[in-house]
């Protein structure tokens, strides 16, 4: 399982790809989650866009017991693909898919 080695909020000074959706989500002056973790003898950092930050939870909840390698963003496209008609979370799903598949919104 990854180990979390730290996690902050960041400014942008430049464009970042966020590793959840894929998109060019983050522009200079937004800001962006960055967490560093090791898994497997290797540090590497996750840079994630507020958007998907904001669904990680959900995605976790959702994944229940069998995530101990880690959530992939296959993993949140599938949530998403099996949320968008959800009457609570169907809408950051539609969203997240649109990020994922680089349509605008």
């Amino acid at each position: 399982m990854p180990v979390l080695l730290r996690e902050k909020t960041i400014v942008a000074r430049k464009a970042h790809h966020c590793d959840t959706c894929e998109a060019t989500a983050i522009s200079a002056g937004e800001s962006y989650s960055r967490q560093t973790y090791v898994y497997d003898g290797r540090v590497y950092d996750w840079i994630q866009c507020d958007s998907c930050r904001a669904i990680a939870a959900l995605v976790f909840t959702w994944m229940e017991d069998w995530y101990d390698e880690g959530i992939s963003r296959d993993d949140y496209m599938e949530w998403a693909r099996e949320h968008r008609d959800h009457p609570l979370h169907g809408e950051a799903a539609r969203a997240y898919l649109a990020r994922a598949s680089g349509e605008s919104q």
